[in-house]
This record gives C-alpha cells, structure tokens and sequence, in this order.
C-alpha cells in the first residue's frame, strides 16, 4: 500500500477512534521531494561558500592575516567551487604570518588536490618565493621550466650577480620562448649590473634574431649612459632593418638623446626615416634644432614633418612666421592649420587672410579660424569675401557654431 494510500484511510477511520490523534505524514512523492531537497542543500552550501570566501577576501584586503587564514582554511575544508583558490590564498597569509611551513604544506596540498587549478602556477611562484625567503638555496639550473627560472632569476640578481649573468645567458641561448627572453632582458637591464647590461648590448647587435634585438634596443633606451648611448649607435649603423632602426630612434626618444636624433635627421638618407626623427625631436622640445633644421632642409617632406614637430613642441611664433613668410603654399597651409590646432590667437591667425592669394590656404585660414572658435573674424570674411563659394562655406561654418 502506498502511503498517500495509507494516509487517506487513516483519516476516513478517525471518527472511530474519538479524540486520539494519529501523527500522519503525507508523501505523495518521495522520490521527488528527496530531489529537491538535495538541490536545495547543494545551493545552501555553495551561497554559504560564496559568504565565507568573500568575508575571507575582506580580511586579505585589510591585512588580517590570521583571521584571513581561518577563514581560507573553512572555505578549502568545504572542497566546493572556490576551495583551490582559497588553498592558495590560505598559503599566501600564513607566508605573511611567517608560517612558512604551514604555507609550503597548503601549496603542496593544493598540487596534488588540484592538478588542473588555475592557481597552480601562482602556488609555484609563492613557493619559490617562500623558499628563497627563508634562507633555502634554490639552484635555477635544476628548476623544470623557463618560468620557475625566471621567478628565481630576479632575487638571483641582487645575491649573486655574476651566477645570474650566467643562468640568464644559459636560458637565452635554450628557450625558444620569445616572452622569457624578453624578461631576461628586462631582468639584466633593471639590475644595472655591468656585465647583465653587455649581454643586453650584445643581444642588441645580434641580427640573427629581428625581434629579440628590437626588445633589447627597447630596454637599452631605458638604461640610457655613454656605453649603451655607443651600443645604440653601432646598432643603427650595422643594420639594415627598418624596423630595427626605428627602434633605435625610439630608444633615442627614451633616453631623451636629442643629439643623436639630430644628427639623423639631417643625415639620414631614407627620407620616411629622417621624418621619425624630426618627430622625436618634437616630442623632446628641440625647438632651436627644428627652427635649424628648417632653415637648411629642401624636401617638402622633411619640412612638413618639421612645422609638425614644431606644433609638437609647442612652437606657435615659429609656426606663424612660416604662415607669413614661406613660399610653398602648401607648407603655408600646413603652418596655419598647426596654429590652429595649438589654438594660436583667432586676430593673427585672421591677419593672414587679406595677403593671402591661393584659395586653398584661404580655405585653411577658415578652417583654423572655425577650430578656435572666431565667430568674430569668420563673420568679417563673410563680409567681404567675394568668392560665393569661400562666402557660402564661411557662412556654414557660422551656422555650426551658432
């Protein structure tokens, strides 16, 4: 007999029985409310995880090592979603109490407990760093990979400088791993040491390798001095890749070395290089060297990348006496709309228009006119222009601005 069955004849029978109550349990479905039930729980557990972790991650962010600890550890203890991350966040505050083998036990555990955590590699960089830390002498070349290398590498740097030349060498000649070179490098050039900064230097002049000497030219731009300053130079010498030398340039910017962007824009014979070059100067503020260097340059080019970097520079009096005087009415133009772009003063940038004779630098003239906002002069040009359709676009741009 079902119990819902069971139930129903119980209540029909208890007239008979006068006032004694039966306790009665109706299960119409057991099976599905068991069901539910589980689902339900499982929720319970997992939101309770949620809280615990959350209030864990709070105590972290205030330094709480202790009370961070406890809780990481119940959050692990439960095994649910967040029960890897918690080992390894457990680890993290033990290391910050000083309990380093209570950190080292919870990273082991994590390993065997997790494999595929994305924690994992986190937990080896804590390790190491928890190992270096109290004492223990890690020797890099027996680590397993590139990375582990690398973690040990830095602190490597401070204690020992030349066995780090020598293992940052050996994992430069043996990964093929463009990232850990590229942090080798970075590693030799923050050091300063001497002999770390030659391999950068040497690296640099390696043409085997395009794209590993782009990142050491890169990281010889931030160590700046007369060794790598010469480095640099004989990089840009001996290559002939572009793209090598336009790091070079970059470098050069870095270092702030207006000498030696100076002397390639005036010399350089690739025209688009010699134009990177006056930019960098701009962006360095070499306004006497760019007022030079337009004097003597004849491309069209290299003169209009100069008026730019001169609006780079912020030079507007330089770029006004080109709007005066040059001959080139596209070079006029060019210095006009820079002036207006620097947002130069609307009366001078206005002067221009009576002397000016070619309708496209006229056309200029408003366009700045319109891009620092003179209402005033573009309406004394609507005036007298007699070109209807000079008048006709001025009167536009009024519109716009009304």
């Amino acid at each position: 007999m079902t119990p819902s069955r069971f139930a129903i004849l119980l209540i029909a029978a208890m007239p008979a029985f006068g006032n004694v109550v039966f306790p009665i349990e109706v299960d119409s479905d057991s099976s599905s409310t068991s069901t539910t039930v589980t689902i339900s729980r499982g929720r319970d557990r997992k939101a309770r995880e949620e809280a615990l972790y959350d209030r864990a991650s709070e105590a972290l962010d205030d330094h709480d090592w202790q009370r961070a600890a406890n809780l990481f550890r119940s959050v692990a203890n439960q095994r649910l979603e967040h029960a890897d991350a918690a080992l390894y966040w457990f680890a993290y505050a033990q290391n910050k109490r000083g309990l380093r083998d209570e950190a080292l036990t919870a990273i082991t555990e994590l390993m065997s407990s997790y494999p595929k955590s994305r924690w994992k590699e986190d937990a080896k960089t804590l390790e190491l760093e928890i190992r270096q830390s109290s004492g223990q002498r890690i020797e890099v070349r027996n680590l397993p990979d590139d990375e582990a290398k690398l973690i040990v590498l830095s602190t490597l740097m401070d204690e020992d400088p030349a066995a780090a030349v020598t293992v940052g060498e050996e994992i430069l000649r043996s990964t093929e791993l463009p990232k850990v070179k590229d942090k080798v490098l970075f590693v030799f050039t923050q050091s300063g040491d001497p002999r770390a900064i030659s391999i950068v230097s040497k690296t640099a002049k390696d043409v085997r390798s395009p794209d590993l000497q782009r990142r050491a030219v890169r990281y010889l731009g931030m160590v700046g001095g007369a060794a790598t300053k010469k480095a640099l130079s004989e990089v840009y010498a001996t290559t002939k890749d572009l793209v090598v030398r336009r790091a070079v340039m970059k470098a050069y910017l870095v270092s702030g070395d207006r000498d030696e962007l100076l002397a390639l824009a005036k010399s350089e014979p690739n025209v688009d290089l010699r134009a990177d070059a006056v930019i960098g100067l701009g962006a360095l503020g070499a306004r006497n060297e760019l007022v030079a260097l337009y004097a003597n340059e004849s491309a069209i080019q290299i003169r209009k990348r100069i008026i730019q970097a001169m609006f780079v520079g912020g030079n507007t009096e330089k770029l006004m006496e080109i709007a005066k005087t040059e001959k080139n009415p596209e070079l006029r133009a060019t210095a006009i709309r820079s002036v207006g772009l620097a947002g130069g003063r609307a009366s001078s940038i206005a002067s221009l228009y009576d002397n000016e004779t070619d309708g496209n630098v006229r056309r200029t003239i408003i366009d700045s006119l319109y891009t620092v906002g003179a209402t005033k002069q573009l309406r004394d040009i609507a005036q007298k222009e007699k070109d209807p359709s000079i008048r006709e676009e001025v009167e536009r741009k009024l519109k716009l601005m009304e």
